[in-house]
């Protein structure tokens, strides 16, 4: 993303305390220095979560698949619920909804 593209989606952030990242991998957009939320990761490839974690890229990580994320974590639990560069990795034929 460009600079002008981070910062609009860093403002989606203000006010938020927990933030939950779908497909995370191994970085997180919503990494940044004296950020005061709680970045939650989830993907289906732990080693890159776990390289995140270790990276302090998040904060806490699940192993799983985004599309069952109705079953792992409750209703409005995350301020924030996002997902970047992850709809190419969906199958053609998956209904997302």
């Amino acid at each position: 993303f460009k600079e002008k593209e981070m910062r609009l989606i860093r403002s989606l952030a203000d006010g938020c305390e927990t933030i939950l990242e779908l497909g995370t991998g191994q970085n997180s957009y919503y990494h940044v220095r004296g950020r005061n939320y709680k970045i939650t990761g989830i993907d289906i490839h732990e080693p890159s979560l776990i390289k995140a974690k270790e990276n302090g890229k998040i904060d806490d990580y699940n192993e799983g698949n985004v599309l069952n994320i109705n079953q792992i974590f409750n209703e409005n639990s995350y301020d924030l619920v996002c997902a970047f560069d992850l709809i190419e990795h969906l199958k053609k034929t998956t209904d997302i909804s």
